[in-house]
Order: C-alpha cells, then structure tokens, then sequence
C-alpha cells in the first residue's frame, strides 16, 4: 500500500487497502470455524471416551465374604 500511496496512486492504494481488509477478514472467519469445529471435535470425542468407560468390564468386587 505504501509504494502506491508514495507514487500518488492513491486510488490503488485505497483498492489495495481495501483488498487487504477483506482478506484479513476472510482469514479471520476461516480460523474461527477452524477453532469451532476442533472444540466439537474434542467434545465428541471425550464424549466418545466416557461412554466407552461405562461398557468397560469392572474388576474391583468390593463384596468380601
């Protein structure tokens, strides 16, 4: 942007800007369904884990005769 700006091309400077704006933006948005979609992902899958606890066979019988 500078370069445009220090030549008097002040119109690309401005569409550079611009374009600069809405990239950063779009990267932005990209890393928060990035970021959303790996808490589901750890979400399911320690939901996963804890379920498959409950069908593990218990080996501690705590009835002593």
């Amino acid at each position: 942007m500078y370069p445009l700006w220090a030549m008097g091309d002040y119109a690309g400077a401005q569409a550079s800007s611009d374009s600069a704006k809405r990239l950063g933006r779009i990267a932005l948005l990209v890393w928060a369904i990035f970021v959303v979609a790996l808490i589901v992902f750890y979400v399911v899958i320690f939901a996963a884990a804890m379920s498959a606890m409950n069908d593990l066979p218990s080996y501690s019988d705590y009835s002593y005769r």
